[in-house]
């Protein structure tokens, strides 16, 4: 079995995570596998040397700002910064920082742990790269789209919407749509989509909306759920498609071929008036 400081040191360099310890001046003392993992530099070459060797020179001052308050016996709660690999690679770490305080209650050192953040930012730059891929793909469409949280809330316009809607509207407010609902359809769509969203389930409807110049346009909008690779629902995507010119154009053959049947049926009468007459 074990002594404590033997399962200590165990757990400390077995870690994922660096672990080091360092005097008030800046000398390391001990560098886990992790370090070595993470920064290049083996056990052996760091131990007596100053931590600055893994500091980018415009970071010194961040160092300095972690020694000052060490020396103080505060605790540096974690934050994101970059270390100096042997290779001269920039590694993104997440460092937190804490005093190492003797048993006559002094301040001698301090105890470092730095998370490799390669792997996080990555995926942040992937996500960030997806997220590009689908704004410049939400703003080739000739519909207006957006995106919406489980409760409805808009999060995201494309730039036809905010084209429509002019550069004013305020995208941080996800109800701020609704403003621009014709007021005798207002009750109708707003009760019919919050209804849609409750349940989960698509809804569409075509209603006339305010553009930016105060007209009112009519359009048809669609609102569908969305769900992740396990089947989860996690928002909603929608559409716009701006229909006023084919109501319009429906409206102009409604009332053309009202017409064309108003007449046919009076020269369909003048024509029986006239057989009745002539076989009279």
């Amino acid at each position: 079995m074990i002594d404590g400081n033997a399962h200590l040191a165990a757990i400390i360099e077995h870690s994922n995570d660096a672990i080091v310890s360092k005097d008030l001046d800046g000398t390391v003392r001990t560098w886990n596998r992790a370090a070595e993992r993470i920064f290049e530099w083996s056990a052996k070459d760091m131990v007596g040397r100053s931590i600055t060797t893994i500091i980018p020179e415009e970071r010194i001052d961040e160092e300095l700002s972690i020694i000052a308050r060490i020396g103080r016996g505060e605790f540096v709660p974690q934050f994101e910064t970059v270390r100096l690999a042997k290779s001269g690679e920039l590694v993104p770490v997440a460092i937190s920082v804490s005093p190492i305080i003797d048993v006559d209650g002094m301040v001698v050192g301090a105890s470092k742990i730095a998370h490799d953040m390669r792997a996080q930012f990555r995926l942040r730059e992937e996500a960030l790269k997806v997220e590009r891929q689908f704004a410049a793909l939400a703003n080739s469409m000739a519909q207006h789209s957006w995106m919406a949280d489980r409760e409805g809330k808009a999060f995201f316009y494309n730039d036809r919407w905010i084209g429509f809607v002019g550069d004013d509207f305020d995208t941080n407010d996800g109800d701020a749509w609704k403003d621009h609902i014709h007021p005798d359809h207002a009750e109708r769509v707003l009760t019919r989509s919050c209804a849609a969203v409750e349940s989960v389930r698509p809804w569409s409807d075509t209603f006339p909306m305010r553009n930016a110049e105060g007209e009112y346009r009519w359009l048809y909008c669609t609102l569908n759920p969305v769900y992740d690779a396990d089947g989860e629902f996690f928002m909603f995507c929608g559409t716009n498609t701006d229909v006023t010119n084919d109501r319009e154009a429906r409206d102009r053959i409604e009332l053309l071929m009202n017409e064309v049947n108003h007449r046919a049926r009076n020269m369909l009468s003048i024509i029986a008036i006239i057989a009745h007459r002539t076989m009279g």
